[in-house]
């Protein structure tokens, strides 16, 4: 949908408008970044939508979906399965020093939009659903983000990810802090 659109098909209220300026429809990689702003309450919901790329396999952590798509699935239980699933993914080359750009033009996008409302005073906070989810996830993490992510793919194999850190260390960001 383009940013018309969402405000003529959803019951925004009246009060909540779409920064046109900042709104971001890049189909060639996948991201639409929609900022939702009201200015009687001063808050800004960054809404980010997303088509899974390839990469996007790096932030399952679903043992069957994996063994669907015919890689190597280990099994176990909790934050080891999770380890296990990583080093698998590693080993198809899915997870390297290269990570979708559409993530790190997300983040950047993200920390913008940040800033410029924050400097007027605005709230600022992030939503997604699906990969978009799992995108709202990752600007809440690394920009210190309050957010809603709604069936979202997990996005914690992404904050491990040598692209990540990379990024982050670019933008003068420590996430850890």
């Amino acid at each position: 949908l383009q940013a018309h659109e969402i405000q003529s098909k959803y019951d925004l209220s009246q009060n909540w408008k779409i920064d046109r300026n900042l709104s971001i429809n890049d189909n060639e990689l996948g991201v639409k970044i929609y900022p939702l702003y009201d200015d009687s309450s001063m808050e800004l919901s960054i809404s980010f939508h997303s088509t899974p790329a390839k990469s996007h396999l790096a932030l399952l952590a679903d043992g069957e979906i994996l063994r669907e798509a015919g890689w190597y699935a280990p099994t176990g239980q909790g934050e080891q399965l999770l380890e296990m699933q990583r080093a698998a993914l590693q080993e198809t080359g899915l997870l390297n020093d290269e990570w979708h750009p559409q993530f790190a033009m997300a983040l950047s996008e993200a920390k913008r939009i940040k800033e410029q409302y924050e400097a007027a005073g605005y709230s600022v906070s992030v939503t997604g659903h699906g990969a978009g989810g799992s995108i709202a996830q990752l600007a809440s993490y690394t920009l210190d983000l309050p957010g809603n992510a709604f069936d979202p793919l997990g996005a914690k194999n992404l904050t491990q990810s040598r692209g990540y850190a990379q990024w982050c260390r670019e933008n003068g960001i420590d996430p850890q802090e």
